[in-house]
């Protein structure tokens, strides 16, 4: 059923379809559970581990990316050129899960646990936990059992999550020493743990979930889609602060973590759930920008507060599974600092102040994609530019990069990302262990400038309150 905008805002007219609003706001609640359900199980229906491409592993198994899809594989949307990923989905409700992770010798990586409601419950590396060697527990809340001394325990609110995680490298020349460091994370049962026995290898357990699992939640009935959800929610529960939305959902039958019984959901709910989840699509799509803060022609993703159930289904709808933001973020932008697009055939600038470079303690990217969201190709073979290249500051300790299709020439070459050859492009700033002042919304990139550097102003202060760049006299 094809729903419009017009048809969306008429059907949520709250005096006359309070049955659609409450059948909407249910399915909006239980999207992200559902979807991380899907999700996993297409990750894990594979019979081994994928440590190549990171497509997949059976359960509480790491699968490894241990390429830059950018470049040695095409037709990849807006690759990171960044960062390896590694990714693990466990399931805690029998026993603990060990995870030992090797040294990384100084490099930076991240682990963020998410539980089943996607939600980011703890994270480990290099900004919380250092870059030694190390060991820690995935445990079901409900566990009480004793750990061996020193090593933490982290309680998943779910029995089931995901691990999500991501480890510098810096070019092709990178990836044999962070795939070394890849191969060196383990898994392993508590049981087997404690017993000091080899870890066999697991077997996988099937699931009958197809390849695409936004297409398969979108075509679940209303009956299967509240079914599998109060299924999932026995052992991976609503959190606490979710208790009021729980009261909601029951007061029109549906009880997370008993079996869904269509008939104890109130006639007119019942005869709206088809309706609903026909315009879930659109509702999320439309709180898209609600989950992104813009300044400057940049935008990056906010940070999830607690019970906002729109935002958080809408960025589980856009795209399961992100890093903490305190370890990652990324700002992008198609536009330059008067509003038009960014254009082939225009030379552009991205200036940083003295002492304004992105406040990052790790680390930080500007990658370029063309109008198709792919690296866009180039004379040297130049995708993207990184703080810990040998980059060119000015005297005055400000950084001019020069985006364009032509070389600037001389020592600016150092500071030339090359646009593709003809129509549209985008860029994205991405900032690794970014400070607390881009979390708090307190920095953002200047924007990209039209032609040459221009000598820069004598002050310039951010408004937070409006997020915008503003040139004192």
């Amino acid at each position: 059923m094809a729903i419009s905008h017009v048809d969306l805002a008429a059907a949520l007219d709250a005096s006359s379809s309070q049955p659609l609003a409450a059948a909407l706001e249910a399915y909006t609640f239980a999207y992200p559970l559902v979807i991380m359900d899907a999700t996993g199980r297409v990750a894990t229906s594979v019979s081994r581990a994928d440590c190549e491409l990171g497509s997949g592993a059976p359960g509480n198994q790491f699968s490894h990316l241990r390429h830059l899809l950018g470049i040695e594989f095409g037709g990849v949307s807006r690759p990171n050129l960044d960062t390896l990923y590694s990714s693990l989905w466990f399931d805690v409700s029998e026993e603990p899960l060990i995870i030992s992770v090797p040294d990384s010798n100084g490099r930076f990586y991240a682990l963020s646990l998410l539980d089943l409601w996607s939600d980011v419950f703890a994270s480990l590396g290099a900004r919380t936990t250092g870059t030694g060697a190390q060991s820690f527990a995935i445990v079901a809340p409900s566990w009480r059992g004793e750990l061996p001394r020193g090593m933490r325990a982290y309680p998943s609110p779910t029995a089931r999550g995901w691990l999500l995680g991501l480890a510098e490298v810096h070019g092709l020349a990178g990836i044999p020493e962070v795939a070394r460091f890849q191969s060196g994370m383990q898994a392993v049962p508590w049981s087997v743990w404690r017993s000091g026995q080899a870890l066999s290898a697991m077997p996988a357990v099937r699931g009958s979930v197809p390849e695409d699992p936004l297409a398969y939640v979108s075509g679940m009935t209303p009956s299967d889609f509240f079914s599998r959800f109060c299924e999932l929610a026995s052992e991976n529960p609503p959190h606490a602060q979710d208790a009021a939305m729980v009261g909601r959902l029951r007061r029109i039958g549906i009880d997370p973590g008993k079996p869904f019984v269509p008939q104890n959901v109130p006639r007119a709910v019942r005869s709206v759930l088809e309706l609903a989840k026909d315009l879930l699509p659109q509702r999320l799509e439309a709180a898209y920008p609600q989950c992104f803060r813009s300044s400057n022609q940049w935008r990056a993703r906010l940070g999830l507060r607690e019970a906002d159930y729109l935002r958080r289904a809408s960025t589980a709808h856009a795209g399961i599974g992100v890093n903490a933001s305190a370890d990652a973020v990324d700002f992008t932008s198609a536009r330059e600092a008067s509003g038009s697009r960014l254009r082939s055939s225009t030379p552009y600038t991205l200036s940083f102040r003295p002492g304004q470079l992105p406040p990052a303690r790790a680390f930080w990217s500007l990658t370029l994609y063309d109008e198709r969201q792919r690296l866009a190709a180039n004379a040297i073979s130049r995708y993207t530019l990184c703080s810990k290249d040998d980059l060119l500051l000015e005297p005055d300790g400000s950084l001019n990069i020069y985006i364009q299709r032509d070389a600037p020439g001389g020592e600016r070459e150092r500071n030339w990302l090359p646009a593709p050859a003809s129509g549209t492009f985008s860029l994205s700033l991405r900032l690794y262990w970014p400070e607390r002042v881009v979390a708090a919304g307190e920095w953002a990139p200047p924007p990209v400038q039209y032609g040459a550097a221009l000598p820069a102003p004598s002050k310039l202060w951010f408004a937070r309150d409006r997020f915008e760049w503003t040139e004192e006299a």
